[in-house]
């Protein structure tokens, strides 16, 4: 057989290979096409399906969003285990609370032990130093009412001295509960509290002269004041050295809180204790009391 003839066939065998492999590549590739596209269509179906009998699908932006905002209720208003605890963590946490609620409040923090209680652990702390007894229940008002999961074992408070019936020394016995299972502090917001005020110090009599405080008088002094502006939910007050203080109800003054807002009388009524019974006083807007 000639040389030419042969690689002629040679050559016609291998575009029959090539022709027949691309019919079979091709043909392969039609038939996944058409099951894309019907399992495509079937879904297409399936999700109008679920639209129709579930509108809120339409809405999903909606529902991630509601959804998300149900997380952080969850946060903000319940109690959570901790996932880790250790005294690097606690100090902190308190001193965020210090920082954000009673700066005054300065302790002194003191590893005591470890331990588990079932199927939880826990780390015990010391706590102890002075404050205004005001500020040290607020103070421990946080450590109740936030959301991390402590709980105070015991507190001993004395009075420091004769001449400063405000400042006690206090000792408190923390623990900090966690487990595995638990969640992170960092993703644990502080919640906001509104100050609550201590309704009487137990180191003096109940009912006394007027006292002079400087941690009281760090305030605002409504008898020295004058409202200068006032809307349903806010007060705008001037003090005696020009500056304009805005109030909400349950903010802190001297002595002691703005309780309401008469928006008709056109008045604001605070709660004020410096004789050792809680009084109303009531300022209208022209600046008089009543």
């Amino acid at each position: 057989m000639p040389y030419k003839v042969r690689n002629t066939i040679v050559l016609i065998i291998l575009l029959i290979i090539v022709i027949l492999g691309t019919i079979l590549v091709n043909a392969k590739s039609v038939k996944k096409l058409d099951e894309l596209e019907k399992s495509n269509k079937d879904n297409s179906e399936m999700i109008e399906k679920l639209k129709r009998t579930h509108p809120d699908l339409k809405n999903e932006e909606k529902v991630m969003e509601s959804l998300e905002n149900m997380k952080k209720k969850v946060l903000e208003n319940c109690k959570f285990i901790l996932k880790e605890d250790n005294s690097t963590l606690t100090y902190q946490y308190l001193i965020d609370i210090t920082e954000n609620f009673c700066p005054d409040v300065v302790f002194d923090f003191k590893v005591l032990k470890s331990g588990k209680d079932k199927e939880l652990s826990f780390n015990s702390y010391n706590i102890s130093g002075k404050a205004n007894i005001e500020s040290l229940h607020f103070f421990i008002f946080q450590i109740e009412y936030q959301s991390p999961l402590y709980t105070i074992e015991s507190i001993k408070l004395s009075e420091e001295s004769v001449t400063k019936i405000d400042t006690v020394n206090f000792a408190i016995v923390l623990n900090a509960y966690f487990n595995e299972s638990g969640t992170d502090i960092k993703d644990i917001p502080l919640r906001s509290f509104k100050f609550t005020n201590l309704r009487y110090n137990p180191f003096y009599s109940r009912i006394h002269p007027p006292l002079d405080d400087a941690y009281e008088l760090q305030f605002l002094n409504i008898y020295t004041s004058t409202i200068i502006g006032l809307t349903p939910y806010k007060v705008f007050m001037r003090d005696n050295n020009g500056k304009i203080n805005t109030l909400t109800p349950g903010d802190k003054v001297a002595y002691g809180y703005l309780d309401h807002i008469n928006w008709y009388k056109q008045a604001a009524v605070f709660k004020i204790n410096r004789i050792g019974i809680t009084e109303e006083e009531i300022i209208y807007i022209e600046g008089g009391n009543l």
